[in-house]
């Protein structure tokens, strides 16, 4: 279900992998991440244009991650503007590398990815690798680099209706997926967010929140740090860190059915080796 959290701003959180986002200008619609199911695409597409009367005219990504911009193919030709990682990305992978990729999504959601045969993956058209400042319509995008879930992670900000679009930097009341994360950046990012005037934030996953909730996401990073960098003082290797370290305590940060529990303990285990790898990498001065 959309839910509308201006009279110009558009969210629904209730597609597969990512929350998507649609802004109403003077010009036309520009739309914050796209889905990954051809059927979600169009749905998306057809509410927004009967509750505008508008076509999209740009698309921004808040990630490099193929579920926040493998949609924008069903967007085409819509120009996607994104972090420099991004195009970065996606032109060093190979066409096997796509092909794994692709079939991957087919087999979680055939109906959606068999619907267009020539699917292919777009890199963005217009790139920033700090802040940039879109002036569309009557409308004011600010967006900038956060990084810490990934290289290419970036925020959008509304100044004049305070809404910020977070990408993957927040997830709100969900375990997060912290491989390939620089956990230092994280903090930071979440930190920078904070000081923003903002009445509502919109996650990559979970329902709208504030900048209050993500309080939690950084207790959590910093309780993954702490327990880490407390076991590598005690000179214990990766496996030892990582196995050692009892995760109970953080399960109690964000609720999940008892179901799943192997898939929550599987991300918090991958999230530790990833701090230690972190916390390893930056030398003494961070981990002693």
């Amino acid at each position: 279900m959309i839910e509308q959290l201006h009279a110009d701003v558009y969210v629904e959180t209730g597609y597969e992998a990512v929350n998507v986002g649609g802004v109403r200008t003077g010009d036309g619609l520009i739309l914050i991440d796209t889905p990954i199911r051809f059927r979600d695409a169009r749905i998306w597409r057809a509410r927004l244009t009967q509750l505008t009367r508008q076509e999209v005219r740009y698309i921004i990504n808040t990630s490099y991650d193929p579920s926040h911009m493998l949609g924008n193919h069903f967007f085409a030709p819509v120009p996607a503007i994104a972090h420099q990682a991004a195009w970065d990305q996606i032109k060093s992978w190979g066409d096997t590398q796509l092909q794994r990729l692709l079939e991957g999504l087919r087999e979680g959601c055939p109906e959606g990815m068999d619907a267009d045969k020539e699917f292919h993956l777009i890199p963005p058209r217009v790139t920033f690798t700090d802040r940039m400042v879109l002036h569309y319509g009557d409308k004011r995008l600010q967006l900038m680099h956060l990084g810490g879930y990934s290289p290419g992670a970036i925020g959008v900000y509304l100044p004049e209706v305070e809404i910020f679009f977070s990408g993957d930097v927040v997830i709100n009341g969900q375990h997060p997926s912290m491989e390939g994360a620089h956990t230092a950046q994280w903090l930071r990012a979440l930190t920078e967010i904070r000081r923003l005037r903002i009445k509502a934030i919109v996650p990559s996953h979970g329902p709208p929140c504030t900048k209050e909730d993500t309080q939690q996401l950084s207790a959590y990073i910093r309780l993954l740090r702490r327990r880490v960098r407390s076991h590598m003082r005690a000179h214990q290797g990766r496996r030892e860190v990582v196995e050692g370290i009892g995760i109970d305590e953080f399960f109690a940060f964000f609720p999940f059915p008892a179901t799943a529990r192997p898939a929550v303990e599987k991300r918090i285990r991958a999230s530790l080796r990833q701090v230690y790898d972190e916390l390893r990498t930056a030398g003494n001065e961070e981990v002693w």
